[in-house]
């Protein structure tokens, strides 16, 4: 059995905008060591199919 790296630590700003959660598209980016400009279009795609009415289709 391989053992996968540790990433390490990362600290995140936790902001309150009344009882909302939020975090920055660089921050996500970041936490998941995914390029930014690949969390905004999935960001936009998500918009997107809310936007159609498809908010089902994201729930897990």
């Amino acid at each position: 059995m391989s053992q996968q790296p540790q990433q390490p630590q990362q600290e995140i700003s936790i902001i309150n905008l009344d009882q909302l959660v939020s975090m920055t598209s660089v921050e996500i980016a970041e936490l998941t060591g995914n390029e930014h400009r690949n969390v905004l279009r999935d960001i936009r795609k998500m918009l997107e199919e809310l936007n159609a009415g498809n908010a089902a289709n994201l729930l897990i």
